[in-house]
């Protein structure tokens, strides 16, 4: 088991290749004590508008990774951060660097 290392699609071409083929690496940490954590760093200059726009398909989406077992996201977005929070309470949810965290109160 490789712990602590990025997908590389291309290295790893035959063994991962859609988000249900991560099911049972998932289920392999959970039953060794640790958690797999889905990183979303992607959306964090995204309009208010574009967002909303979207909320369907985050939503199915954020579904599907709660279905296959993750239960704690990292975003760079603080829209993102208090919607996955609001819709998705059992999921945790981390602050990414990219979110630019300065103090302890932002």
């Amino acid at each position: 088991m490789n712990i602590g290392r990025s997908v590389n699609l291309q290295e790893d071409s035959g063994k991962i290749r859609t988000l249900e083929d991560l099911r049972p690496y998932i289920k392999e940490l959970s039953d060794n004590g640790m958690a797999f954590i889905y990183l979303m760093n992607n959306i964090s200059t995204i309009s208010l508008y574009d967002f909303e726009s979207n909320i369907p398909q985050l939503k199915q989406f954020v579904e599907h990774l709660a279905d296959i077992g993750v239960r704690s996201i990292t975003v760079g977005s603080q829209l993102l951060a208090d919607f996955l929070k609001e819709e998705f309470s059992g999921l945790t949810v981390n602050a990414s660097t990219m979110m630019d965290i300065r103090s302890i109160n932002q």
